[in-house]
Protein backbone atom coordinates (compact mmCIF):
# COMPACT_ATOMS: atom_id res chain seq x y z
CA UNK A 1 0.00 0.00 0.00
CA UNK A 2 2.90 2.68 0.95
CA UNK A 3 4.37 1.70 -2.32
CA UNK A 4 1.15 2.01 -4.56
CA UNK A 5 1.32 5.75 -2.79
CA UNK A 6 5.11 6.52 -3.61
CA UNK A 7 4.24 5.37 -6.80
CA UNK A 8 0.94 7.90 -7.11
CA UNK A 9 2.96 10.88 -5.33
CA UNK A 10 5.81 10.74 -7.96
CA UNK A 11 3.43 10.58 -11.33
CA UNK A 12 2.00 13.46 -9.55
CA UNK A 13 4.73 15.29 -9.66
CA UNK A 14 5.75 14.48 -13.06
CA UNK A 15 2.26 15.27 -14.42
CA UNK A 16 2.86 18.57 -12.85
CA UNK A 17 5.51 19.18 -14.29
CA UNK A 18 4.22 18.13 -17.96
CA UNK A 19 1.68 20.61 -17.31
CA UNK A 20 4.07 23.41 -17.04
CA UNK A 21 6.61 22.81 -19.54
CA UNK A 22 3.88 21.43 -22.01
CA UNK A 23 5.87 23.74 -25.07
CA UNK A 24 9.38 21.89 -24.06
CA UNK A 25 10.58 18.77 -24.97
CA UNK A 26 9.92 16.20 -22.78
CA UNK A 27 11.40 12.98 -23.13
CA UNK A 28 10.68 9.38 -21.14
CA UNK A 29 14.14 9.66 -19.60
CA UNK A 30 13.38 13.85 -18.83
CA UNK A 31 10.40 12.76 -16.71
CA UNK A 32 11.62 9.46 -15.38
CA UNK A 33 14.36 11.50 -13.84
CA UNK A 34 12.11 13.64 -12.25
CA UNK A 35 10.29 10.75 -10.87
CA UNK A 36 13.66 9.62 -9.76
CA UNK A 37 12.95 6.13 -11.70
CA UNK A 38 14.44 4.75 -14.57
CA UNK A 39 12.98 5.30 -17.86
CA UNK A 40 11.10 1.52 -18.07
CA UNK A 41 9.68 1.13 -14.80
CA UNK A 42 8.27 4.96 -15.35
CA UNK A 43 6.95 3.84 -18.45
CA UNK A 44 5.43 1.23 -16.55
CA UNK A 45 4.03 3.04 -13.65
CA UNK A 46 2.53 5.69 -15.37
CA UNK A 47 0.71 3.59 -17.69
CA UNK A 48 -0.63 1.23 -15.12
CA UNK A 49 -1.88 4.36 -13.12
CA UNK A 50 -2.91 6.58 -15.93
CA UNK A 51 -4.34 3.57 -18.50
CA UNK A 52 -2.00 5.36 -20.97
CA UNK A 53 1.61 6.01 -22.05
CA UNK A 54 3.60 9.03 -21.44
CA UNK A 55 3.99 9.93 -25.23
CA UNK A 56 -0.04 9.55 -25.65
CA UNK A 57 -0.88 11.67 -22.24
CA UNK A 58 1.74 14.10 -23.48
CA UNK A 59 0.04 14.31 -26.61
CA UNK A 60 -3.41 14.45 -25.27
CA UNK A 61 -2.79 17.42 -23.17
CA UNK A 62 -1.14 19.30 -26.22
CA UNK A 63 -3.95 18.57 -28.68
CA UNK A 64 -6.12 19.79 -25.76
CA UNK A 65 -4.49 23.03 -25.50
CA UNK A 66 -4.24 23.58 -29.09
CA UNK A 67 -7.65 22.92 -29.61
CA UNK A 68 -8.82 25.33 -27.27
CA UNK A 69 -6.34 27.78 -28.42
CA UNK A 70 -7.88 27.38 -31.89
CA UNK A 71 -11.68 27.57 -30.23
CA UNK A 72 -10.80 30.67 -28.52
CA UNK A 73 -9.18 32.39 -31.82
CA UNK A 74 -12.40 31.20 -33.87
CA UNK A 75 -14.65 32.84 -31.00
CA UNK A 76 -12.71 36.49 -30.97
CA UNK A 77 -13.19 36.77 -34.94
Amino acid sequence: MDQEKEYVKRVLKVMVYIDEHLDKDLTLEGLAQIACYSPFHFARIFQAILKETVHGYVKRLRMQKAAGKLRYTVVQH
